[in-house]
């Protein structure tokens, strides 16, 4: 296992209050929490839908790292 997959388990295996949760559900957790849409929240972290939305499915064929590390600070992880 490389390190970045690595560090993702683990970040993603952390519970939010003691429930795991997916990224998706972590990213609505953190927009409620901040009370900002999630239209909002792209515009703050200069990131474009289809990429916060293949990150959060698992499904973006090319990773953006820079989208990737917005979104970890955002998700506090």
């Amino acid at each position: 296992m490389n390190e970045i997959d690595r560090l993702l388990k683990g970040a993603l295996e952390k519970p939010l209050n003691g429930v795991p949760v997916t990224l998706r559900e972590r990213f609505e957790a953190r927009t409620a929490e901040l009370k900002v849409s999630p239209t909002a929240a792209l515009e703050l972290l200069n990131i474009e839908w289809r990429a916060l939305n293949g990150i959060l499915d698992g499904t973006q064929k090319r990773i953006d790292f820079t989208a990737l590390s917005k979104l970890a600070r955002f998700l506090g992880i």
